[in-house]
């Protein structure tokens, strides 16, 4: 397993116990500054991504959410490496 998916993995394990994840949540949790890019090949390999812009004292971001159950679908289907 290559270092940036070890980053993914953290991130998926992150959305999956905490429900959603930001670009910032990945930097401090994986020091991943890819967020978005790893969103997009989700949703191009059929994952429902779903995202809201929220804004913070720092200007607007995006909080990106997976349904647990479509989670499962992805990990047996493996179109997830976990």
């Amino acid at each position: 397993m290559g270092k940036m998916d070890t980053k993914r993995k953290k991130c998926w394990e992150f959305m999956r116990r905490h429900g959603s994840i930001t670009c910032w949540d990945a930097i401090k949790v994986a020091n991943y500054t890819r967020l978005p890019d790893y969103i997009y090949k989700l949703k191009v390999k059929g994952i429902n991504v779903r995202s809201i812009k929220e804004i913070g004292e720092d200007g607007t971001y995006s909080r990106y959410f997976i349904a647990p159950e479509e989670m499962r679908r992805a990990e047996e289907a493996h179109l997830v490496n976990v």
